[in-house]
């Protein structure tokens, strides 16, 4: 129906009772869109429902389905709070496609209140499937607290990639930061292996403070159980 009338496809939706019956109906509707007119019209009766995620997984799936024509759409778009929101929706389904390449649409976008806190998204976000790629990126980034910017990319890094966290430590120059990432990083090791957390603990650079820390969080849970 979608293909041939998606306003008549809505409209029947209506006639569903089930809620997750009338989600799998828009995402079969959105499914079948292909053209950068279908997904303006389609955005246009998603605006009437004034449900903002059934708006965000319009928006995600033509990202997927031709990216560059939903960023030729929102840069049509006026600058306001929405705006700020449906760019975190693209930049959210980019990132799967083009990792760097989204970040940089991002940040190009962002307001210079806004910017440093982008950055930082961007970079937490991509680490925490490619925490290589979202360190070069964050280092070619200018005009910005770049030592941030690393403390954040890491801390999203570090359930994942721990190691990875580990061996790039050495960026942290803040001292209680880096004491805190290791204490994730500790955390994260001792999930597979209590080993791999004592040997991580004996050979951080700052031990009896992280070793107080841990004792510390282990004796409140300890408390609360």
């Amino acid at each position: 129906m979608a293909s041939e009338d998606i306003d008549s496809a809505f409209q029947s939706i209506a006639l569903l009772e089930s809620e997750n019956l009338k989600s799998a109906a828009y995402s079969g509707i959105f499914s079948v869109l292909e053209t950068s007119e279908q997904f303006r019209d389609t955005l246009s009766l998603v605006k009437r429902s004034d449900d903002k995620r059934l708006e965000t997984n319009l928006i995600s799936t033509w990202v997927r389905k031709d990216v560059e024509s939903t960023k030729a759409w929102f840069d049509t778009l006026d600058d306001n709070e929405r705006k700020n929101e449906i760019k975190r929706a693209v930049f959210d389904s980019y990132v799967n496609q083009s990792p760097s390449e989204a970040a940089s649409w991002f940040v190009e976008h962002s307001s210079s209140e806004n910017y440093q806190s982008d950055v930082e998204h961007a970079a937490r976000t991509i680490a925490y499937f490619e925490p290589d790629t979202a360190l070069s990126w964050a280092q070619r980034q200018t005009n910005i607290d770049t030592k941030q910017a690393v403390v954040t990319l890491l801390q999203g890094a570090v359930y994942r990639s721990p190691q990875f966290v580990e061996q790039n430590l050495d960026l942290v120059v803040d001292r209680d930061a880096k004491i805190n990432i290791a204490h994730s990083v500790y955390s994260a090791y001792g999930y597979k292996s209590d080993q791999r957390a004592r040997d991580f603990l004996n050979g951080f650079e700052y031990k009896s403070e992280l070793a107080k820390r841990i004792n510390k969080v282990e004796s409140n849970l300890k408390r609360v159980n």
